[in-house]
């Protein structure tokens, strides 16, 4: 991985590697593979914080170039939004910026939150903590920061009552960190953990039970509750 303008005399960068360039005080990733050029915007300010955000989607990259070189397959990318989702990428040799979307995923989110915490994280709790959040994000459609109430609602569906106040707290958490990096404007969950109480989920009773019916008139009563 280079950092800077990352090339080699002849002007290139090197196969396999990726730089991190300053472009308009924002970060971006630039690499060649394959015979073709790719430019990334991450849509960061140059920051310190940030530029470790970077190389963390760096070495992701760099990792499935190599295992492609070495073992075939289909390991690399090359519409780049397995390292950049949030954004709709143009890769092209005039090297056309990203447009981004309006709202992310939340799973996005929670993505490039958990890569930015792991390098300082124990293993107990990338396996403990982050890996049963991912799992609950793969199992549920809603996207959390368009509509936080009933994706509680379909969290509660996919585990237990408590497990689902631990998700909810560190996807709070997630959001914090997404607004403190300008990723997103407010936290769906801001000041909502304490009031969630046991007593305010859905009742043991109903969980078994999927009716859409059931489940539209409980996102109704916790509305009306605020």
């Amino acid at each position: 991985m280079y950092d800077g303008d990352g090339k080699t005399p002849a002007g290139k960068n090197p196969k396999g590697n990726v730089t991190i360039e300053s472009f308009r005080g924002r970060l971006r990733l630039r690499f060649r593979f394959n015979g073709r050029r790719y430019s990334l915007g991450l849509g960061l300010p140059d920051t310190q914080t940030n530029r470790r955000v970077a190389e963390a989607r760096a070495r992701r990259i760099e990792d499935d170039m190599r295992s492609q070189l070495a073992h075939g397959g289909n390991y690399f990318d090359p519409s780049l939004a397995k390292y950049k989702p949030e954004t709709a990428l143009s890769v092209s040799d005039l090297d056309i910026e990203p447009t981004f979307t309006p709202t992310p995923q939340l799973k996005e989110l929670w993505e490039r939150y958990v890569d930015y915490k792991s390098p300082n994280a124990s293993p107990k709790t990338i396996n403990g903590t982050y890996q049963p959040v991912t799992s609950y994000l793969e199992r549920c459609s809603t996207n959390g920061l368009e509509d936080a109430l009933k994706f509680r609602m379909e969290l509660l569906q996919v585990t237990t009552q408590s497990q689902a106040r631990r998700a909810l707290m560190q996807l709070s958490a997630c959001c914090k960190w997404a607004v403190r990096h300008g990723l997103i404007g407010t936290n769906p969950w801001k000041g909502c953990i304490r009031s969630w109480s046991r007593r305010n989920l859905i009742p043991r009773w109903l969980l078994p039970f999927k009716s859409e019916t059931r489940s539209l008139r409980h996102l109704k009563l916790i509305r009306e509750r605020g």
